[in-house]
């Protein structure tokens, strides 16, 4: 079944009541790196070369160069935060985001568990072993903290810096403990209905207007977000349906969940943004059809062509979003 679209321009949003079918949720990671610019080395070189303006020359060492576990636990805070951005949706400029309730489960597992590798990384943890005898007892396994205390003591980063070593450069390990901390937190959709609505005079009208402003455009910020991506990935698909190369597994691989997310996060119930995933889902796995892969594409013409033709038909549709 086909659907045809031909709205082609963004529709009015409204500010409807999603509280009940959405929540918001706020990540907060620290972490260090081993960069750092060194002021005196960076005044030393502004003299030697005669660099005038200090803006045009930085140098910068790495405290801890080589660290791996350092390393993983910047790993894993960037994984975390490009997990956050593909699994929600914008809300606002503040730096929250906005999941359907029925998410809840999925986003707290997954982010717990990147949380317990990061802090097992930072800290280390305790595992079962085994002796000579086979007997288990229980074994330590030394996070960052375990060796940059055991580094601070013994100069490990004197040798490898030599003249750019600073001891200033690294505290105690109470001190770098509190540089490490991750939070996250579930919050309630503020919605329009709000106690303020009810309060009277000048200033709380003024108030009432300025939170209906942030809701309406908060909510507008996140249908922009998922019309953004479908945006992307259709304009991938028409390049590569219509180029020799075919189209690449990783394209269909970041559809499907797309089309996924498109029905769960739909909590303004965007017709127009239904109607699109409706017709890409009968296109590329309808009822009754295997999903569409790379080789059935390549090798019909015909269900390539037609493919191509629904593809350009939605990216004609979409609406044109200022971002």
């Amino acid at each position: 079944m086909q659907h045809d679209i031909n709205v082609t321009a963004l529709p009015e949003v409204s500010a409807p009541s999603i509280s009940s079918c959405a929540i918001l949720l706020e990540l907060s990671i620290s972490e260090i790196r081993g960069s750092k610019i060194d002021k005196r080395a960076t005044k030393a070189a502004m003299i030697q070369y005669n660099v005038q303006n200090p803006k045009d020359v930085q140098v910068t060492k790495n405290r801890f160069a080589g660290n791996k576990m350092l390393e993983a636990i910047n790993k894993i805070v960037r994984v975390a935060r490009t997990d956050l951005k593909a699994m929600t949706l914008a809300w606002g400029k503040m730096g929250h985001r906005i999941i359907p309730v029925a998410a809840i489960p999925q986003i707290a597992a997954h982010f717990s568990e990147l949380e317990n590798r990061y802090w097992e990384l930072v800290l280390g943890h305790d595992v079962r072993a085994y002796d000579e005898q086979g007997l288990a007892y229980t074994k330590h396994e030394a996070g960052f903290l375990d060796s940059y205390e055991w580094g601070r003591v013994h100069d490990a980063a004197f040798d490898g810096l030599g003249m750019l070593y600073d001891q200033d450069d690294y505290p105690s390990v109470e001190s770098m403990r509190r540089k490490f901390a991750w939070s996250l937190s579930f919050l309630p959709v503020p919605d329009t209905g709000h106690f303020v609505s009810e309060m009277i005079g000048e200033e709380f009208a003024n108030i009432k207007n300025t939170f209906e402003d942030y809701h309406t455009n908060a909510i507008r910020s996140m249908s922009n977000d998922l019309w953004q991506r479908v945006h992307d990935i259709t304009s991938t698909l028409s390049t590569q349906l219509d180029s020799s190369g075919g189209i690449h597994d990783r394209t269909l691989g970041n559809l499907f969940p797309l089309l996924d997310m498109l029905k769960d996060y739909n909590v303004t119930g965007d017709v127009h943004l239904e109607a699109v995933r409706q017709k890409l889902e009968d296109r590329f796995r309808g009822v009754g059809q295997f999903p569409l892969n790379k080789d059935a594409l390549k090798d019909d013409p015909t269900l390539r062509a037609e493919t191509k033709r629904t593809v350009d038909e939605v990216l004609a549709s979409l609406p044109s979003l200022d971002l």
